[in-house]
């Protein structure tokens, strides 16, 4: 089974270098190739592969560099992917994505602080229009939890009010408000969601508020 898969990469790789030869201005072809020598753990060749891509379409440098960090980290080297998307920030052409990639992996590095700077430049800058929802609302979760970590206990607090304002109908947004009201051990606010959300509530937001109630 596993000469197979080889074999098949084998196939989709020589097939991807001949397609992006032939039409350089194809997206997908360069993308083919990157996920074909990833499959063979030819990771570094996969890396330029990607390089390359962000020459012909520049608009895709944020996909990529999240791409190629995830390669680093693949490989278990969380440093190198560090380094890579430091060295990307210091050119001051990071993503959106790729400052909560980065954020999220000095998490993983026990450097909180230097993540909070990250999340912190990203919430309150225009490229968190670029962001998903769900990333939107993690980052924000993120920021709260590692603000209550700090014992910066107004900011945390500011974090979780904006989850409910931005996104009062959205669950994971409301259980991470809970969260952070809970880490920062505001039992006041925790008991205000429940009467205002009351039996109402969706069983999960429900069980987030007694589970976390029952904690403080």
């Amino acid at each position: 089974m596993l000469l197979a898969l080889t074999g098949r990469a084998q196939l989709v790789t020589e097939r991807g270098e001949r397609l992006v030869k032939r039409c350089p201005d194809l997206l997908g072809a360069y993308l083919l190739l990157s996920k074909a020598y990833e499959m063979l753990k030819r990771t570094a060749e996969a890396r330029q592969v990607l390089e390359q891509l962000t020459e012909r379409f520049p608009s895709a440098q944020d996909f990529a560099d999240q791409a190629i960090a995830s390669s680093w980290l693949a490989e278990g080297q969380l440093e190198s992917a560090l380094d890579y998307l430091k060295h990307r920030a210091d050119e001051g052409s990071l993503g959106a994505g790729s400052i909560l990639l980065q954020a999220r992996l000095l998490v993983q590095a026990q450097r909180q602080d230097l993540a909070l700077d990250s999340l912190e430049l990203l919430i309150f800058s225009a490229g968190r229009d670029h962001l998903s929802r769900s990333d939107m609302i993690g980052a924000r979760l993120l920021f709260g939890m590692l603000s209550a970590l700090a014992s910066k206990t107004d900011q945390a607090r500011s974090a979780a009010r904006a989850l409910t304002e931005l996104f009062p109908n959205h669950q994971e947004a409301i259980v991470g408000a809970i969260q952070i009201y809970t880490a920062i051990g505001d039992e006041r606010q925790l008991r205000s969601m429940s009467r205002s959300y009351g039996d109402d509530a969706p069983d999960r937001v429900r069980f987030a508020l007694l589970e976390n109630l029952a904690k403080l």
